[in-house]
């Protein structure tokens, strides 16, 4: 996948950098999330808004979906963009439904997504300072290439401690 680029008229084409976005690995959310509108490419409009109640009884919608690509390897399919949430948001379940032979394994250093076909290690989120995994756009983006389809859920899988 190419970066997209600009010419600044003096010395050739420069990178536009990507918009850098942790995502929180979880297992108890429905669909991948994000209130980063930026990281979406393929938008579309929903025919329904999605409306999600936050664990404080508030409730949060979204209506934009689109595709985020995380690295040359892994592109997420189909994620929400729901403006009023803290944090980007990848669902494992989503995950693993769209590719049957990806795993991931949390364990103390954080999760490990595998692709169980080949063994190749295709991510790794590290905790945060809540314990919760924390996937980085910018880490992926530079040491990852070939894409690869993933999706995302909206609940948080704690990284264990032990």
């Amino acid at each position: 996948m190419a970066v997209p680029s600009h010419n600044n008229g003096d010395s050739g084409p420069v990178a536009t950098p990507r918009p850098s976005v942790k995502w929180l690995v979880s297992t108890g959310v429905p669909m991948h999330m994000t209130p980063t509108e930026s990281v979406l490419q393929n938008k579309r409009v929903l025919p329904a808004p999605i409306s999600l109640r936050q664990v404080y009884g508030s409730i949060i919608s979204g209506s934009l979906v689109g595709d985020v690509t995380i690295s040359h390897r892994i592109t997420l399919k189909d994620v929400v963009y729901i403006p009023d949430l803290r944090e980007s948001f990848l669902s494992v379940g989503s995950l693993m439904n769209q590719i049957p032979n990806v795993g991931v394994v949390f364990d103390s250093a954080g999760c490990t997504f595998t692709d169980f076909a080949t063994g190749e290690t295709l991510a790794i989120a590290h905790p945060d300072e809540r314990g919760l995994c924390l996937l980085d756009m910018v880490d992926f983006q530079s040491h990852y290439s070939e894409a690869l389809p993933m999706t995302m859920s909206n609940v948080l899988a704690p990284c264990y401690d032990g």
